[in-house]
């Protein structure tokens, strides 16, 4: 019992002290809905977000991905103003489908 009260202290333990802050991004409400998210998606590597987007697709269901696909004509039935421009914006930044961006939309939401 011993041990694993000190192997919930010792995970409990900051592994580093050091002075690392994350970035910090201004989403401006007064741009457009398509634009919003540029600053932050242009600090990032494109090819490897999407990269990691691909690989958060893969582990979606394939029932997922068919019932998404018929869905992305209809994203305004979907998502109302302004997430629907908002995913569109990140989509076309991402060059990813509609579709595809919003699978990751939804996978967002629900972690």
């Amino acid at each position: 019992m011993l041990l694993y009260l000190h192997l919930l202290l010792f995970c409990l333990l900051p592994v580093d002290r050091g002075d690392f802050s994350p970035p910090r991004f201004n989403v401006s409400l007064e741009v457009p809905a398509e634009q919003r998210w540029e600053p932050v998606l242009k600090h990032y590597d494109a090819v490897q977000l999407r990269k990691i987007t691909q690989q958060v697709i893969a582990y979606a269901p394939k029932w997922m991905i068919f019932i998404i696909e018929r869905l992305e004509n209809q994203l305004s039935w979907i998502l109302p103003q302004p997430y629907e421009a908002e995913v569109q914006g990140i989509a076309k930044a991402l060059d990813l489908s509609l579709g595809e961006g919003l699978l990751i939309n939804l996978v967002y939401e629900v972690s």
